[in-house]
């Protein structure tokens, strides 16, 4: 005699959170039971992680990565660009930034002189 799941392609992952679960089972109920905890547990973990950024906020943290390129360098940097004595390769090698961040900060300012 053939098995009956041995035509079916087996599902994997998410995509099996789709099919229906029978509750009149134990094994039913506790899977029921696992996914409305994780549900409940995720939940939880979002609520937290959101007190944590209003309380840093209220603390005057906005987060994020930090500009590579302090005030003062970038007044340097547009210095020495606007001086033209040097390329940006060599004033992006005096203030320690890659030459797309200091294209990028110089492009920034640069607009907004406009």
């Amino acid at each position: 005699m053939r098995n009956s799941h041995s035509h079916r392609t087996p599902t994997r992952g998410p995509n099996q959170l789709d099919q229906a679960i029978d509750t009149s089972t134990s094994a039913g109920k506790f899977a029921l039971q696992i996914i409305g905890a994780t549900a409940e547990f995720e939940r939880a973990m979002i609520s937290e992680r959101t007190k944590s950024a209003m309380a840093g906020r209220a603390r005057g943290r906005n987060g994020g990565r930090p500009k590579a390129l302090s005030p003062k360098a970038q007044s340097r940097a547009q210095d020495l660009y606007d001086a033209g004595h040097m390329t940006v390769k060599e004033i992006a090698a005096a203030v320690g930034v890659s030459q797309a961040t200091l294209y990028r900060e110089l492009n920034t300012k640069i607009g907004a002189t406009k």
